[in-house]
């Protein structure tokens, strides 16, 4: 995750990039193992509100730290409401805007969260035995900060436009 340093008295305003997905072809096939495995992609539409998604990545474990884990980590973290995850920023002096093909996960309190290195990484549901992609870790202020939840790109937003790359 992106990390901006906070700084007393100063109105941060976070830009967090509208459309923060890409689509990548291997040259060549990526046969299943225990640890590669596919992943659903999700209805179009779908918002997931409420529900508990799983992070994963080797970002910092800490706010600022250069340091990464040497195992793979991960984090559940519900989806909250657009409008409800920019009163929580406006809360703490930051004014973002949260667009349609944004999401974001987190909790009011902090305290887990994805992290600076994260991004690009997954955040994923299982839902009736499939684990689907529901987010793409993109962008935050500092890490599991209280009203700071993370930023992740809608990926039910783009869902049309990811298949039709996929299949071109």
């Amino acid at each position: 995750m992106e990390i901006l340093q906070n700084r007393p008295l100063i109105q941060v305003i976070l830009a967090a990039d509208r459309f923060d997905v890409a689509v990548l072809r291997l040259d060549r096939t990526a046969h299943n193992l225990p640890h590669i495995t596919p992943i659903c992609l999700p209805p179009r539409g779908e918002n997931f509100l409420s529900e508990v998604g799983t992070a994963a990545g080797w970002g910092a474990l800490s706010p600022g730290s250069r340091l990464r884990p040497q195992t793979l980590q991960v984090v559940q973290v519900p989806v909250i409401d657009n409008r409800q995850c920019e009163r929580w920023h406006r809360s703490k002096g930051i004014t973002v805007t949260i667009y349609d093909e944004m999401m974001c996960a987190g909790y009011k309190n902090g305290g887990r969260d994805s992290c600076q290195g994260d991004s690009g990484g997954p955040l994923m549901l299982q839902k009736t035995g499939r684990w689907f992609l529901i987010g793409i870790v993109s962008a935050g202020y500092s890490c599991a900060q209280p009203g700071q939840p993370g930023i992740y790109h809608r990926v039910a937003h783009t869902v049309d436009w990811i298949t039709r790359a996929i299949e071109s």
